[in-house]
């Protein structure tokens, strides 16, 4: 499979939908109590209940995940 479709087929997924909210509410709540700077990957999927694995399917970086996340607000 090229990886121009496998965000597509992703995206189009209710549970990585799912995931992706939370990994995006698991920053949110992080950056409530710290900066964004003090956060990291670990604290990130801890709070939201995903393996590491899973969030690097998901996002490139924190700071991926920090943009999708502040495209919501």
């Amino acid at each position: 499979m090229s990886p121009d479709r496998a965000p597509a087929s992703a995206a189009e997924d209710p549970r990585a939908a799912r995931t992706r909210a939370r990994l995006r509410q698991a920053l949110l709540e992080e950056c409530a109590e710290q900066p964004l700077s003090a956060i990291g990957v670990a604290a990130v999927v801890r709070r939201a209940g995903v393996g590491r694995a899973t969030f690097y399917v998901h996002y490139a970086d924190l700071e991926a995940l920090a943009v999708d996340a502040c495209a919501d607000v």
